[in-house]
């Protein structure tokens, strides 16, 4: 199995994203294509009987999703979909509380002092990070030292206004034909994916592998609770994509280890 991570537009600086290209906002129209134009490049790379596992955490589930619309063909096998945001985001109470931060005033003064502080000393900044966030290293200095840049947070701003727009109506018609390729996965107390979210994905596919955590993992996982999320995830992986020839009983024992049942459900 081999992992191939994406980052969105605009929001990872380095050599493929030079200063003239700083002002440049991406919609997430165009964000859903280029992971779209990710995985065709994978497909020219490996054999055509190759397997694709979409992985996405909040609204990177719904790009997962759209991705599997724009390419059907692909052999996209499942999309594991972490605190996942379908539906209605808006209306979440973090789509409520942060909605005006998203207007193009706020956006551009938030960003602006995000390029201020990345002047900052890193021995004032990166301690400063951390009071704000809580995050632990190695994290913590690459959001200090690489995110933390106006024409990133500008980017992430924006499509966080454009997601508020476009994750309205959840497509029953498509989830009633693909939700079956799906592992949702969401968290208690999200104020960006509640609970009600969860219950009524259960109740529209109550066969589906639907679940909610139970281990106090919070909505940004990342900032502190990366590992716990891994080792789950990587057990997924274990238990529900053996290889040919792959020892059965290896593959239980990983399932039972990891909170899967025998019969592929989780029991999380």
């Amino acid at each position: 199995m081999a992992l191939h991570p994406v980052s969105h537009l605009g929001q990872s600086p380095g050599e493929h994203n030079p200063p003239s290209q700083h002002l440049r906002l991406y919609t997430l129209r165009e964000q859903i294509e280029h992971k779209a134009q990710c995985l065709d490049l994978l497909r020219e790379r490996f054999p055509p009987e190759t397997q694709y596992i979409l992985m996405g955490h909040s609204m990177g589930t719904y790009v997962c999703a759209e991705v599997l619309k724009e390419r059907p063909e692909h052999n996209i096998a499942t999309i594991v979909a972490l605190f996942p945001t379908l539906t209605h985001i808006a209306k979440t109470p973090n789509g409520v509380l942060l909605s005006p931060f998203f207007h193009p005033f706020l956006r551009t003064l938030v960003s602006t002092c995000a390029s201020a502080l990345s002047l900052l000393p890193r021995p004032v900044l990166i301690p400063l990070v951390h009071l704000v966030t809580g995050q632990p290293e190695p994290g913590l200095s690459v959001t200090a030292l690489k995110l933390l840049r106006g024409h990133v947070v500008n980017n992430a701003l924006f499509m966080a206004g454009q997601e508020m727009e476009m994750i309205a109506e959840l497509d029953e018609a498509f989830y009633e034909e693909h939700v079956n390729k799906f592992v949702l996965y969401y968290g208690v107390g999200d104020a960006w994916a509640p609970e009600q979210h969860h219950r009524d994905m259960l109740e529209k596919f109550p066969d589906a592998n639907i679940h909610l955590c139970e281990e106090n993992v919070p909505h940004a996982f990342v900032l502190g609770h990366g590992e716990v999320m891994s080792r789950k995830v990587t057990g997924w992986l274990r238990g529900f994509w053996a290889v040919d020839g792959e020892d059965v009983e290896a593959v239980e024992e990983v399932r039972r280890a990891n909170g899967v049942a025998t019969d592929g459900k989780k029991d999380v």
